[in-house]
């Protein structure tokens, strides 16, 4: 499951004013996502683990950690 990212909204004026070419890269590279006409920013990316084991072990570890 992936939770809701942190957005930052660019207004389309601010686009405008960019390169074309950079925007595309950070299309490609799913650094900028486009919704409804609107741009964000997505700031955070999704934590993909190689097993379920490994997954719960680094969340486990995560608790430790904060008690």
């Amino acid at each position: 499951m992936v939770l809701a990212e942190q957005k930052v909204k660019v207004s389309i004026t601010d686009i405008t004013q960019i390169d074309i070419e950079f925007w595309q890269m950070l299309l490609e590279k799913n650094i900028v996502i486009s919704n409804d006409g609107e741009w964000y920013f997505i700031s955070q990316k999704v934590q993909w683990y190689n097993s379920l084991s490994e997954k719960l072990a680094k969340k486990n570890q995560s608790r430790i950690s904060k008690l």
